[in-house]
C-alpha cells in the first residue's frame, strides 16, 4: 500500500533531518526538486509504504500547490517549538495544503526540536489548539534523536489502513440510504460533504472527524 505524504514547513525546522534518518539516499531521489524518502510500516496484515515528499522549505512549492499536493494522502506540518516565527510561518503552508490536497488528507502537526524545550516559544497547549482547528493531531518530536518519530509514522499508517478498510464501506452504505444517516447514527450533511459524529461511535468517520 503506497501513500504519498508531504512534509511541509519553513526552512530550518528539521524536515530534511527527519526524512534522511529513514532513507539515507533521500536526497538523491529528486522529483520536481523535492527530496523523496521512504518509510515502511506494518499495520496488521498491511505493509504501508509511506513516500515522504520533503519540500525543503522552498516557497515555490506553495505556488505549485495543485501539482505538488496532487494525490497526497497525509501532510506532516512541521515547526520548531523554540521559534514562534516558524509556527506562524507554517500556517501559510497548511493553508496551501488545505486548498490543494483532497478532502481526505490527514493532517499531523509536528513540533520539532523537543530537546530544546527549555527554550520553548510555542506551548504544547497552543500547538494542540491549532492542530485541532485544522482537524489534525499534534506530536512533539526530536528529529535529530528520532524521539517520537516512529509514533508519528505509525499513527499516519494506522489512519490510512482504516481509510482503506472502512471509508469505502462508509460510502457504499451511504449510497443506499436516503435518510441522511451514517451506519452508526452520525448525521450526514450532503450539501457540504460533512458529518456530525456520534461521540460514542467507533465507526471510522466518527473516529477520524469527531
Amino acid at each position: 500500500m503506497l501513500a504519498k505524504v508531504c512534509l511541509v514547513g519553513p526552512k530550518g525546522v528539521g524536515k530534511s533531518t527527519m526524512a534522511s534518518k529513514f532513507d539515507k539516499e533521500a536526497f538523491s531521489k529528486l522529483i520536481r526538486g523535492a527530496a523523496i524518502a521512504n518509510f515502511n510500516v506494518v499495520i496488521g496484515n498491511y505493509k504501508v509504504d509511506l513516500q515522504i515528499w520533503d519540500t525543503c522549505g522552498e516557497d515555490r512549492f506553495r505556488c505549485m500547490g495543485p501539482i505538488f499536493y496532487k494525490a497526497t494522502k497525509a501532510a506532516m506540518c512541521m515547526f520548531d517549538i523554540s521559534s514562534k516565527q516558524s509556527f506562524l510561518d507554517l500556517q501559510a503552508w497548511v493553508v496551501s495544503v488545505q486548498q490543494n490536497a483532497n478532502d481526505e488528507c490527514i493532517f499531523v502537526l509536528l513540533g520539532n526540536k523537543k530537546d530544546l524545550s527549555d527554550n520553548r516559544e510555542v506551548t504544547e497547549k497552543e500547538a494542540m489548539k491549532y492542530a485541532e482547528s485544522i482537524g489534525g493531531t499534534y506530536f512533539e518530536i526530536c528529529a535529530t534523536t528520532e524521539e517520537g518519530v516512529d509514533e508519528v509514522f505509525k499513527h499516519i499508517a494506522t489512519l490510512l489502513v482504516h481509510q482503506k478498510d472502512c471509508y469505502n464501506s462508509y460510502h457504499a452504505k451511504l449510497a443506499i440510504t436516503s435518510s441522511g444517516m451514517g451506519f452508526c447514527g452520525c448525521t450526514i450533511d450532503r450539501k457540504n460533504k460533512k458529518w456530525k459524529s456520534d461521540k460514542n461511535s467507533t465507526c471510522f468517520p466518527c473516529l477520524l472527524f469527531r
